[in-house]
């Protein structure tokens, strides 16, 4: 099946109505003559005043056939994007007359085929749970499922047009739509059809207090997926609040998990109906369900009969003291995963006023997620900021540069360095609050970072750098006594260059680097940077940065050979035999690498009064140095237009790449492996504020209860709903 969206914006204006195009602000009267009128363009076109999302090329063709000639029909398809049409469409093609006649080039350029660059990007909706799809086109099937399984249960559509039957073709892309999940009295089927229940608002929001469950946990087989699709309502009402049972479990402590195994709760449908005041039934099915299911929690209060209710309650009020909450809008589609995410619905003073599509999904999980998630990359900075500070350190320039690395298409220096951040300052390995002290004496800045980590250190010391250098015309920066990661070169020198100053910097690492002449390990990888806008050169001195070797393990990819060998000397194409069993990284360049290297390790070692390589094999506990050097440009004017024309006679210039992924990522968005994504966000909720940390005694509470009532055998009575606590 092929998806497109429909990218118009329309209102209406003094002149009359107008819809933006890609840029192109066209009057379309004759569009609105052919159709009918500016309004029916707006109902064709608009879902709640927001771009519609057609489904598949037949419908869009279907919308438009009605009133307008088959060619503009197909011109309006390839003007948005739409994949190219079949040689049978293309009948008419070469008129390119009609409403878009003066644009024929352009329509000719969409139809060519930017399909790919218009994909649907997955953005988280919190920190916990919850992605929704933004982009210019709908995912097929197989995306939805490894969305909703990235998302950690719960996936978001925005304005979308469906019919009933269409509704139906995405829900089955989760597995089998049920007839008749519940019968509820509150729904009706929509045309007839058992799979499709339509409803204004559900019992359970009706309660004073919140009903935090999972759906239908008292059946078999147990829904996996939900779905809702909002055809009208108010804005300001009746939210659906969703939390996640995975982060929930992962906040919990080892020891009340080790508690939770084994507990079965009883679920069942009279439970359901009791609590909620709509009737009795004492005949229905009980089913025992384990709390501790799959990757997350199996929690239900309102389906649960037994003496397990308070210790489900809560951990249920553990899961939904962090929530999301979503704020329904004509034309959402929400899908959410009953078996790894809690929801509740909220009041509705207007309950006329909203109509609701609901249908009942079985099926498995998918089995993998999406590779990655689009987040903006202000709110990597303060998740990754978030982590570190978690883990006791003050964390914001740590993140700004790591995401800056992301930026820059160096994934290898990016995000996920902030893990290794983390579990090295929860060691010790790294002073949390370091003491930076700087002397100056002539043209030396000597920095020491107290144990830290060098990106706070350097981001106070690169100003007085560069005033140095300013009064003196030359400066060198000696930073020493930092700790674990360095992070890019490439910043460093940019930052200060960007001056008006030739910058020179180098670092020092333990030794990765396979001696020339030799089996043992005497240098570095050792990186070297420089910069004389716009020439920015970056480099390790090794065939591939250690960061780029980590970066391949994680994701399951080998090394070219001739850039490591393994502990016997013989080449080696895997990234563990370098990580972890002993091998080494190769120089780049053969001899001249390992000299480079080499005088590296003595500018940034030595000279700075921080370890050798040889010194450490951890580069979290070593005692790191970095040379930074500025020099201000004697004859400004001479200099200016000599670098001009050396650039000039360049093949390409040095950091035009890195620009090239700057302007790529000029929307300020980075992806992330979910992975990575919800390892930072549990690393960011260790800290003593964060909302579950309040209920979490009512939790340890409820187990002790528990442990000492009914599995050390200190209860009083048995009944038919089990065993009940001692008043």
């Amino acid at each position: 099946m092929t998806w497109c969206v429909v990218v118009v914006v329309a209102s209406v204006v003094a002149s009359g109505f107008v819809v933006d195009l890609g840029g192109l602000d066209l009057d379309i009267e004759a569009l609105a003559s052919s159709l009918g009128s500016a309004a029916q363009v707006e109902e064709l076109f608009l879902v709640n005043g927001e771009p519609r999302q057609f489904l598949r090329r037949q419908q869009f063709l279907d919308v438009l056939s009605a009133k307008s000639s088959d060619a503009a029909a197909l011109e309006l398809w390839l003007y948005f994007g739409g994949a190219p049409p079949r040689a049978g469409d293309l009948k008419r093609k070469k008129e390119t007359k009609g409403f878009f006649g003066a644009f024929a080039d352009t329509l000719k350029q969409n139809a060519m085929g930017t399909v790919d660059d218009r994909a649907t990007q997955w953005r988280p909706l919190s920190r916990e749970l919850g992605v929704v799809g933004d982009g210019q086109s709908l995912p097929q099937a197989e995306e939805l499922r490894r969305a909703l399984e990235a998302s950690r249960g719960l996936l978001v559509l925005r304005n979308v047009g469906l019919t009933r039957l269409e509704f139906v073709e995405l829900c089955a892309a989760f597995g089998q739509v049920e007839e008749r999940p519940l019968d509820g009295p509150y729904e009706a089927f929509v045309e007839g059809d058992a799979r499709v229940h339509e409803f204004s608002e559900a019992p359970s929001s009706r309660r004073e207090r919140l009903q935090w469950h999972q759906d239908q946990t008292f059946r078999e087989p147990r829904p996996r997926v939900s779905v809702m699709y909002c055809l009208e309502t108010r804005a300001d009402e009746g939210d659906t609040l969703f939390a996640s049972t995975v982060a929930a479990r992962e906040d919990l402590p080892p020891e009340v998990v080790a508690a939770l195994e084994g507990v079965e709760p009883k679920h069942s449908r009279g439970a359901v109906i009791e609590r909620l005041g709509i009737g009795s039934d004492a005949t229905s099915d009980v089913v025992s369900r384990p709390l501790l299911h799959e990757d997350g929690l199996c929690l239900s209060p309102q389906a649960t009969q037994d003496h397990h209710l308070p210790l489900v309650e809560a951990l249920a009020e553990f899961t939904a003291s962090s929530r999301y909450a979503h704020r329904w809008r004509a034309g959402d589609l929400v899908f959410w995963d009953n078996h790894r995410a809690l929801h509740a619905a909220t009041s509705l003073r207007h309950p006329a006023d909203r109509r609701m599509w609901r249908a009942t999904v079985v099926g498995d999980r998918a089995p993998e997620p999406l590779e990655t998630l689009v987040v903006p990359a202000p709110e990597a900075t303060t998740l990754v900021a978030d982590a570190i500070r978690a883990a006791g350190a003050a964390g914001a320039a740590t993140a700004r540069a790591l995401v800056r690395a992301e930026l820059d298409g160096k994934p290898g220096h990016g995000a996920r360095r902030a893990i290794e951040v983390c579990e090295a300052l929860e060691r010790g390995d790294v002073a949390a609050r370091p003491t930076v002290t700087k002397t100056i004496s002539g043209s030396v800045l000597r920095v020491d970072a107290g144990g830290g980590l060098a990106f706070d250190a350097l981001e106070e010391s690169l100003g007085d750098l560069v005033a140095l250098a300013d009064e003196l015309g030359l400066a060198a920066l000696h930073l020493t006594n930092s700790r674990s990661i360095s992070g890019r070169l490439a910043p460093v020198v940019e930052d200060v260059a960007s001056r008006g100053l030739v910058a020179v910097a180098f670092a020092n690492t333990p030794a990765y680097l396979a001696a020339a002449g030799g089996s043992g390990k005497v240098s570095g990888t050792n990186p070297i940077a420089f910069a004389v806008p716009p020439i920015v050169v970056d480099m390790a001195l090794a065939g591939v940065s250690r960061g780029d070797i980590e970066l391949r393990r994680a994701r399951g990819e080998s090394l070219e050979f001739g850039l490591a060998v393994d502990a016997s000397g013989r080449d080696t194409t895997d990234p563990a035999d370098v990580l972890d069993r002993g091998g080494a990284q190769l120089p780049a360049g053969g001899i001249k690498g390992a000299l480079l290297a080499l005088l590296v390790e003595i500018l940034a070692g030595a000279l700075t009064g921080s370890d050798l390589a040889i010194d450490s094999n951890d580069y979290h506990t070593m005692n790191r140095g970095m040379l930074v050097l500025a020099f201000k440009p004697a004859a400004a004017t001479t200099f200016a237009r000599d670098i001009a024309r050396l650039v000039e006679a360049l093949p390409f210039v040095p950091g035009d790449r890195t620009r090239q992924h700057r302007a790529k990522n000029a929307d300020d968005l980075i992806h992330v492996p979910p992975s990575l994504f919800y390892d930072l966000s549990r690393r960011s909720r260790r800290r003593e504020d964060h909302p579950r940390e309040s209920a979490l005694r009512r939790v340890e509470v409820e187990v002790d209860k528990y442990r000492r009532h009914y599995v050390e055998g200190a209860c009083c009575a048995v009944s038919d709903g089990g065993p009940r606590h001692q008043s």
